[in-house]
């Protein structure tokens, strides 16, 4: 009776070890994916903190200072140039810039969309890693992935925020990133990122 009882003993303490292992192998699992796409949104914040900051750096160029700011909204800006973006030349027309999120592809979440005279512009560098290309979704994908949110502060020469488009020269960007993790859909990856972008071309035009 004691060897049955010595046996079933066992059997527990090796099932109780068993789940221990198996526990800690998953919570580890989890641990080194949350890591790895933790890494991954931070690559995409670095990379939405330049490319926007390089966009508004072209506000204003060869346009008056009170001018520059077609619309300013929460959630969506233009602004006029005499620079190209798509061409990345200076041409001598005028330009529309607008900068907004819209709604993206499958699981890849919302993207910032950049539009020049009202023609979505692509980024190939996005566009030649991404398999929808030959589903003939394509291209149109804006430059930032996994996108959940941008919202716009304007402010004057003087660090006051206005909505008064003649006046302002500057915008503060608060840019939200969200990113389901695998097998984790209910706990996703949020991070957030704040950006100051000026009018540099505003202030060189004696717009401050």
């Amino acid at each position: 009776m004691s060897v049955l009882l010595d046996i079933i003993g066992s059997v527990v303490i090796g099932g109780m070890l068993l789940m221990m292992l198996f526990t800690f192998s998953t919570q580890l699992t989890e641990t080194a994916q949350r890591a790895i796409y933790t890494s991954t949104m931070i690559d995409y914040m670095d990379q939405a903190g330049s490319k926007v900051n390089a966009l508004i750096a072209l506000a204003g160029i060869g346009i008056p200072a009170d001018d520059v700011v077609k619309t300013a909204l929460s959630d969506r800006m233009e602004f006029r140039t005499m620079w190209s973006y798509d061409l990345d030349v200076l041409t001598p027309d005028e330009h529309i810039i607008e900068l907004k999120v819209e709604p993206g592809i499958s699981d890849l979440g919302e993207v910032i969309a950049i539009r020049q005279d009202g023609v979505l512009l692509t980024n190939p560098a996005y566009v030649d890693s991404l398999t929808y290309v030959e589903s003939g979704l394509v291209k149109y994908y804006g430059y930032i992935l996994f996108v959940e949110s941008m919202r716009f502060k304007y402010f004057d020469k003087n660090d006051a925020i206005t909505n008064n488009k003649p006046d302002i020269r500057s915008a503060g960007i608060e840019l939200g990133f969200k990113r389901d993790s695998v097998g984790l859909v209910s706990r996703p990856l949020r991070t957030s990122l704040y950006i100051r972008c000026f009018f540099m071309n505003s202030y060189m035009r004696m717009g401050a």
